[in-house]
């Protein structure tokens, strides 16, 4: 069976989508190259930013790191060994783990011209696709993958995994798509951040995914709440609630911002800026669904936070420490800084040292049962 994964949006691709965010608002839109990697150019503090190790995905049996000073990839086991090491994979901009890390698959391309190959983990082996230049936007394996196929006129084909074989692929248009997860993996919105007027509601079930109507809104980007009954839309200049995936979104008074998390009847929203004097900054604001902001702060760095539903705390990393945060915006635990924190399952945080040392820490404790965060639990623990 496969584990619950809590993955980040998009999975790999936010890495990427982050750091687009950010060079946007340092130096406008289109500067730069777009790789998994973030900017390559830019003011000292935004390269500060970019040079820490990042959890691009990871569940209860492992995780993909991507080690931003060596320019590659790390699939590492839950006990801490590397499985292993990908440096040309570390350029793909859609990198994500399979039915279980650190099993996985990269595609698409970090410059202008086509990528013509995908990459599988599996295992110990490493499998390429040659001659293609499709999307995996998730996968449990390569023969269950949710991929973008291209059309000769720019467009795509959305190819569903476990569709009937006289179901024809769907026809999609858009640049810089992105796929957006619920955390029980049930649900999932397609968007595209060009034009980024409508996205797309896709769902789950027994292993088959479906496809309903296109939606039309504002939504280059998204976040959905743990079942994927609610989702959070962010366009250029609004943020809107859908009720349920594909129904039709209202307009929200909360701004939009880089990165979105939502839980119950809460929104979270962050935006980085960068200047100068004050080098990059975290803004993470809480504000109810129905308008009024419940609290904020702003931290040194560019640091995406990580909101647990099963305990309601929230993970902020900084750059002098990492801080478990209540609802109410109430701090319950300061610790050494990290580069890293993650939600490889409900319950529990995956937490990556800049030495890339990864562990994790329960924020629940099961009156009985297995730990939440499985096989790390048996994990040697370095350092204490």
């Amino acid at each position: 069976m496969r584990s619950r994964r809590w993955r980040r949006p998009a999975t790999g691709l936010m890495a990427l989508a982050v750091a687009g965010v950010l060079a946007a608002a340092l130096w406008g839109p289109g500067t730069g190259p777009r790789t998994a990697s973030g900017p390559s150019g830019g003011p000292a503090a935004a390269a500060a930013a970019f040079a820490a190790p990042v959890i691009l995905d990871a569940d209860t049996h492992g995780a993909i790191l991507l080690d931003r000073g060596r320019g590659e990839l790390l699939g590492i086991r839950a006990d801490g060994s590397v499985r292993w090491r990908d440096r040309e994979m570390a350029s793909r901009p859609y990198v994500s783990c399979l039915a279980q890390c650190p099993d996985a698959v990269g595609s698409g391309s970090a410059v202008e011209t086509p990528a013509t190959s995908v990459v599988w983990h599996l295992g110990d082996e490493l499998r390429i696709d040659t001659g293609r230049s499709d999307l995996v936007l998730w996968a449990a394996s390569p023969e269950e993958a949710l991929v973008l196929a291209p059309r000769g006129d720019g467009g795509h084909l959305l190819e569903l995994p476990g569709r009937r074989a006289r179901a024809q692929p769907q026809p999609v248009d858009g640049t810089d798509p992105q796929l957006f997860t619920s955390a029980d993996g049930n649900r999932a919105l397609l968007t595209f951040r060009s034009p980024g007027t409508v996205y797309h509601p896709l769902e789950r079930r027994d292993g088959t995914w479906t496809a309903a109507p296109a939606v039309q809104a504002a939504s280059g980007s998204a976040c959905l709440d743990r079942t994927g009954e609610r989702a959070l839309l962010m366009g250029d200049r609004t943020t809107s609630l859908a009720e349920a995936a594909a129904a039709q979104p209202r307009e929200l008074t909360v701004p939009r911002g880089g990165f979105c998390a939502l839980v119950g009847r809460q929104a979270l929203i962050q935006r980085f800026t960068s200047d100068p004097e004050r080098g990059t900054t975290t803004t993470t604001q809480v504000y109810s669904l129905d308008g009024p902001l419940r609290w904020e702060r702003a931290d040194p760095g560019f640091h995406p936070a990580r909101w647990d539903p099963e305990s309601g705390l929230i993970a902020l990393a900084t750059d002098t420490s990492l801080h478990l945060v209540d609802p109410h915006g109430t701090t319950v635990h300061t610790g050494p800084p990290v580069a890293d924190v993650f939600l490889p399952a409900s319950g529990c945080l995956l937490v990556l040292d800049p030495d890339l040392h990864a562990h994790t820490r329960r924020l629940t404790t099961p009156a009985e049962g297995p730990s939440p965060c499985g096989d790390w639990d048996r994990a040697p623990r370095a350092g204490g």
